[in-house]
């Protein structure tokens, strides 16, 4: 399995092929697509708790 796309303290480096960084670059758009998909449909008046801070508890990968 892609090490970039496993959860980790510290990269694995030794692990890690040029092949890796592709398929870890387009799950961490999806991601990313998905996490404005989530506040863009949110009824609630934006603020800084259901924007920014919400974002902050989201896992990266």
């Amino acid at each position: 399995m892609n090490p970039l796309l496993k959860n980790f303290d510290t990269a694995p480096f030794s692990q890690i092929s040029v092949e890796d960084f592709k398929p870890a670059f387009l799950k961490a758009i999806e991601n990313a697509k998905h996490e404005i998909d989530q506040i863009i449909s949110n009824d609630e008046v934006p603020s800084f708790e259901n924007t920014t801070e919400w974002t902050s508890s989201l896992e990266m990968i």
